[in-house]
């Protein structure tokens, strides 16, 4: 059987923290590709991508904020990396920097969950596990995936949301939602476990049943309380490059209803895999490869000054 190629494709801006966390968790699952659409940082994050660009490890397409207010910006983005990217890889996952893609036999590695998926699946709704703050207000060093192990539970609303890896072959051109990929009518939809793909009605890429089984999407969207009003809050929402966050949003997504750490086993392998990926980065100020050591001097937000 032919072994099926992969990519993840993302775009970001002002990732320079959590950056190497992000693409080690990654290839620790065996994810040897990236495409990431640079928006323009000034955290380090573009330092970074340029030298794993070099080292092949990464590829950095640059992707400034030029779109007008309102528009579909991630979207729009997404579309142009699918029809640059569709005819290189078998299968590509779209996800964004707070999202690390999970499954359930990590030591085998992605490419063995994927080769058993039937020929007319062309893509999978991978549900999100939503993670809150833990509790934690102000920002510490540390990697996001062991710092924050609070979830929402499976009936929340988060849990029903889902992110697409697509087939290529099955995708159609344009990309209108980031959640969401069309495929051609030849093909099927299927849930992270490959069961059928159940949607509900009305508003949202959501699905009837929540499944984390299989593969699924750990999503860390808000991190600490100070981290989410330095880097989240002013940023604003990706799919329209507008439309700055606020404290509400916070509430809403700051779900901590379950504990549900990751395993120190497999925390210590993602170590090794980022310890792998600073002495490659050798060649850049030492200040922008230890980054991720600087997360513990991002201020407390001014609580009078965020409701």
């Amino acid at each position: 059987m032919t072994k099926p190629t992969f990519a993840v494709a993302a775009i970001m801006k002002d990732e320079g923290p959590y950056l190497i966390e992000w693409i080690a968790w990654h290839r620790m699952l065996g994810i040897k590709n990236f495409v990431i659409a640079d928006n323009g940082s000034s955290d380090g994050m573009t330092e970074i991508l340029i030298r794993l660009d070099s080292l092949g490890i990464v590829k950095r397409v640059p992707y400034p904020a030029t779109v007008k207010p309102g528009t579909n910006f991630q979207a729009n983005c997404y579309s142009e990396i699918l029809d640059s990217e569709r005819s290189k890889f078998d299968w590509i996952f779209f996800i964004d920097a707070d999202e690390f893609i999970f499954i359930d036999n990590i030591p085998a590695g992605i490419g063995h969950f994927l080769q058993d998926i039937p020929d007319d699946i062309g893509a999978l709704a991978l549900n999100w596990k939503t993670f809150g703050s833990s509790g934690k207000v102000e920002a510490q060093n540390g990697l996001t995936l062991s710092r924050f192990t609070k979830r929402a539970r499976e009936s929340r609303q988060a849990s029903h949301i889902y992110k697409t890896l697509v087939r290529s072959k099955a995708a159609k051109p344009t990309i209108k939602n980031p959640h969401h990929v069309d495929i051609k009518d030849s093909f099927r939809r299927a849930a992270g476990d490959l069961s059928n793909f159940i949607p509900t009605d009305g508003k949202g890429f959501k699905t009837k049943e929540c499944i984390w089984t299989g593969m699924h999407i750990r999503h860390y969207v808000v991190r600490s309380y100070a981290e989410y009003w330095h880097k989240k809050a002013r940023r604003g929402v990706p799919t329209t490059n507008s439309k700055a966050r606020d404290d509400q949003f916070f509430k809403i997504h700051d779900l901590n209803d379950i504990d549900d750490p990751i395993p120190a086993s497999i925390l210590n392998q993602l170590d090794q895999e980022i310890q792998v990926l600073k002495m490659k980065l050798t060649g850049i100020a030492q200040e922008i490869i230890d980054v991720d050591l600087t997360i513990s001097e991002i201020p407390a937000p001014n609580t009078n000054s965020t409701t």
